[in-house]
């Protein structure tokens, strides 16, 4: 078309033949022109269509895939692989690699409407490849054929840059596994804090619970034992065992919810010392492990023996029901007012609650001591009130076998020093003919020797021996308890309020009624006492 602007002008001057015969001319060399265009067009199509004709003998399968998200000035960019091993697709995103299905795959890569996502790299695999990658490969054989072509400097720096890739690789590792410990142990920590946060206002309730030596307070003690496990082992072992308790029980509630590896714990309990001491706690129940030597950065947790500590619990809970049900009794009925302190000197026969528990045994000797020194002081009262003649009248030996009894218990019992001697006194001004000869063996002695508790105002020794004491009790009839102690184990209540309060509530009742029920039981028993003759 080359002259298209000369060819305007030669038709615009030429006469109609001239013009027709130049347009003649023109259409046959376009229609050469044509010719040679189509024959060229077919030549490049041939070509085209051959360039990859060897390729056709092979097989690809999709090996992985670049995805962009955004526009064309910006975005994000992250790939999808394959894995041959197992025909699992991940997708690697920065730091972040997910495990994805085909399906999650192809949809990202096709893109969806308005999420701006399609794939813009396709990376193949030659078929036979991806078939080997699917195979076991023998790595040394690999390893050596590769070694065999390859730079022996290039080798060099590829073993040192696979060393450096291993040492990095386990020491993020280490980092890794020692950060998961330490937020196990932050676990473990965080849940004890807990613990120790509802332990606090409970330890205020056993802090109160009154004093036996102080004569008013004495009347308002109260078991906080009775309200749950955790006290009792307050009162019996101090908080430090508490502690103890309440963090075994956050490491096992914390083993069982995080699932570490046993050979995990040393290191964790290690790392739980630390945050204890950080934060200024009691750390002792935590040692290093034995056999390992110091600094081996491996704790064990010095446990408590669980199962004697609740049979020593079972035993405190079943004592407590066994003075609940005594002191029912007496406030039912104060004729029973003997049976009562028999049941509570069969609590204290049957045990050894000076060692085994300090606090029950107050609480037994302060009812029994109660019980007693009112009951012997209004008869010592009244015998003046009568005088001997009109005492004698109204037969006070009903009250012989209780007070030989009394007499026998303030022999054998461990009572405040000082305490026992006037009321002996009183027992034996009321009664000179009382005795305890037939259940303890006296000897006659008057001085003190190892293993006797004193002498009597008359001279006679007090027996030898601890057992001894304790069976002369368990032997007298009085020393009774209505139950069989197996059936005081299975109707006791279970730690808890109601358990607490009942409890106190009984022991508050005795301790501020003990002249009530000294009065409703002698006069009740000899109501001839109750008014003495005028004179």
């Amino acid at each position: 078309l080359q002259g298209a602007s000369s060819l305007q002008i030669d038709l615009a001057t030429s006469t109609p033949a001239a013009a027709v015969q130049l347009l003649r001319g023109l259409r046959d060399v376009c229609r050469v022109q044509a010719d040679r265009l189509r024959e060229e067009l077919s030549r490049l199509s041939e070509e085209i269509g051959n360039v990859h004709s060897d390729l056709r003998q092979h097989r690809f399968q999709l090996h992985a895939i670049w995805v962009h998200q955004g526009i064309a000035g910006s975005g994000h960019y992250w790939a999808y692989l394959r894995n041959w091993k197992n025909d699992r697709w991940f997708r690697f995103d920065d730091a972040l690699v997910s495990e994805l299905t085909w399906e999650e795959v192809r949809a990202a890569a096709l893109g969806q409407q308005g999420s701006h996502t399609s794939a813009y790299v396709l990376v193949y695999l030659d078929e036979e490849m991806a078939d080997k990658q699917c195979q076991k490969l023998d790595q040394v054989a690999e390893l050596k054929a590769a070694e065999a072509v390859l730079p022996p400097e290039l080798i060099r720096e590829l073993r040192w840059d696979n060393a450096a890739a291993r040492e990095e690789k386990r020491q993020r590792e280490q980092t890794q596994s020692e950060e998961s410990l330490r937020q196990h142990a932050e676990a473990i920590f965080q849940h004890y804090a807990g613990l120790i946060h509802n332990w606090e206002p409970m330890k205020r309730t056993s802090d109160s619970v009154g004093s036996p030596h102080d004569c008013t307070a004495c009347k308002t003690l109260h078991d906080a034992a009775l309200l749950q496990f955790e006290l009792f082992l307050y009162r019996l072992h101090g908080e430090q065992k508490v502690w103890t308790h309440l963090l075994t029980q956050s490491i096992n509630a914390q083993r069982e919810i995080r699932g570490w590896k046993p050979e995990e714990e040393g290191r964790i309990l290690h790392l739980l010392v630390g945050t204890l001491r950080g934060q200024k706690c009691y750390a002792s129940m935590l040692r290093e492990k034995t056999g390992l030597g110091p600094n081996s950065g491996q704790c064990e947790l010095v446990a408590l023996d669980t199962a004697e500590l609740m049979a020593q619990y079972g035993a405190a809970l079943t004592q407590a029901h066994v003075i609940d049900v005594a002191l029912s009794a007496l406030q039912e009925d104060a004729s029973r007012l003997a049976e009562t302190i028999g049941t509570l000197a069969f609590l204290w026969a049957r045990s050894n609650l000076e060692v085994e528990d300090k606090f029950r045994q107050n609480e037994v000797l302060l009812i029994m001591s109660t019980l007693i020194f009112n009951t012997v002081t209004l008869l010592e009262r009244q015998k003046r009130s009568f005088g001997d003649a009109a005492w004698l009248e109204c037969n006070p030996e009903v009250f012989l076998p209780e007070c030989e009894y009394f007499l026998l218990l303030l022999h054998v019992v461990e009572w405040p020093k000082g305490w026992t001697g006037p009321i002996i006194k009183q027992i034996e001004g009321l009664f000179p003919q009382a005795t305890v000869s037939g259940y303890l063996p006296f000897t006659g002695k008057t001085e003190r020797t190892p293993g006797w508790t004193g002498v009597r105002s008359d001279g006679q020794a007090r027996p030898e021996g601890q057992g001894s004491h304790k069976e002369a009790v368990l032997a007298h009839p009085f020393t009774k308890a209505p139950l069989q102690w197996e059936d005081y184990e299975a109707s006791r209540l279970s730690p808890g309020r109601e358990f607490f309060e009942r409890h106190r509530i009984l022991f508050a009742w005795v301790m501020h009624n003990d002249e009530v029920i000294a009065w409703d039981f002698v006069f009740g028993k000899a109501p001839s006492l109750r008014h003495p003759p005028v004179s």
